[in-house]
């Protein structure tokens, strides 16, 4: 009989304020009902406009992070943000106000998209 992997739940919420970004993921087991919650301040980057969809980016790229060094091979992805889902689970146009948030943001789902290689199964939905 084989042993079937566990699965686990991320749920990933960023928030850009004037004075810093904070990042939050909770992963959830489902195998053994874990959970875990991860927070994390960083430096704004870019115009005040972009700075909430660069906030979601980075959450979720924290909590994948975290997923592949614990070596997480099934995950199930959660976020609230419309266009960072969009623009991960199929092709979507990035507007942005600037040339550099458009880099920026295309630069980071590039990114999240690279770190889908290391799961066996990857879902993502809002």
């Amino acid at each position: 009989m084989t042993k079937l992997e566990p699965s686990f739940m991320i749920a990933f919420k960023g928030i850009a304020t004037p004075n810093g970004t904070g990042l939050g993921v909770m992963i959830f087991s489902e195998q053994d009902n874990n959970i875990w919650r991860l927070r994390k301040n960083v430096q704004n980057e870019g115009s005040f406009q972009v700075q909430g969809k660069i906030a979601e980016y980075k959450s979720l790229i924290f909590g994948l992070e975290y997923a592949i060094k614990n070596e997480f091979k099934n995950v199930s992805v959660f976020g609230e943000s419309d266009s960072v889902v969009n623009h991960i689970a199929r092709p979507w146009e990035i507007h942005s106000t600037g040339m550099w948030e458009m880099e920026r943001e295309m630069e980071l789902c590039l990114q999240v998209l690279k770190m889908k290689k290391f799961f066996n199964t990857f879902s993502l939905a809002k």
